[in-house]
């Protein structure tokens, strides 16, 4: 990504001085710039770095789900173990909501469910299966 952003502004630096060097008189020697005679807007580069840095993050994120993908609880389960912590049954809820997530580092479930005038949430350790937090508020 930072290659083509470089090359991007070394072939738009060397137009613009090839445009003025045909503006310019015969006796100017213009030459291209090399890569290093390029400087870099320092906005630019930090809107560069940033786009590099969230697409490594993004990149580890898939990987990590994908090497843990063998080695996680289901979805099913993660389910299963949030209602038989709320003494529930899955035919006793509503809006029962299940995801898998990565965060913080760590790869979780979130289940969310409501019953009886409460929504409950449960955070699930994917590997595990340990309950790592949940919260039980009145519905709105």
């Amino acid at each position: 990504m930072k290659k083509l952003l470089i090359l991007s502004l070394v072939l738009s630096l060397l137009l613009t001085v090839v445009g003025c060097a045909t503006l310019a008189p015969n006796s100017v020697n213009v030459t291209a710039p090399t890569e290093e005679a390029v400087a870099v807007d320092p906005a630019t580069q930090a809107v560069a770095e940033e786009q590099t840095t969230a697409q490594a993050e993004a990149e580890t994120v898939a990987e990590t789900k994908a090497k843990t993908a063998d080695e996680k609880i289901s979805e099913e389960k993660a389910k299963e173990i949030a209602l038989t912590h709320a003494s529930l049954k899955e035919s006793e809820v509503k809006a029962l909501f299940v995801e898998l997530d990565f965060d913080d580092g760590v790869l979780r479930y979130e289940v969310d469910f409501k019953h009886g005038g409460y929504e409950y949430d449960y955070d699930i350790d994917a590997k595990s299966g340990t309950i790592l937090s949940y919260d039980k508020d009145y519905d709105d």
